[in-house]
């Protein structure tokens, strides 16, 4: 798996089900995407790759961002009291999806976000 590799999701072959991790450079690049596991090729509309690329981009600008993302936090509020949540635990703890419902099939691609390193 390398570092520019932002973006994931499941293989459809009923016998393979594996992780296909990917970037929006390398389908720009080859056009298709295979899976590592069962070689099935996958080929995405540019209007989809498109909007792939302005999450890729967000991704790797949350990567950039690192040094004041460790000093953040995210407030959430619950009856009337603010619960700080420090956004490095939300970066350890919680996956970014976008799921999408192609021919009665769910898709669901997995934006790969490295946990911040420890100051």
């Amino acid at each position: 798996m390398k570092n520019s590799d932002t973006l994931e999701f499941i293989c459809l072959g009923e016998k393979c089900r594996k992780p296909i991790p990917f970037s929006v450079m390398k389908i720009e690049l080859n056009k298709t995407i295979p899976c590592p596991n069962c070689g099935k090729q996958y080929s995405f509309e540019p209007s989809f790759l498109d909007k792939l690329k302005k999450f890729e981009k967000l991704i790797i600008t949350v990567r950039e961002a690192e040094d004041i993302l460790g000093d953040t936090n995210v407030g959430i509020n619950v009856d009337g009291h603010q619960i700080k949540l420090p956004y490095r635990l939300l970066l350890t703890r919680m996956n970014t999806l976008l799921t999408l419902n192609v021919g009665g099939t769910e898709f669901e691609f997995k934006f790969r976000v490295e946990p911040l390193k420890n100051n």
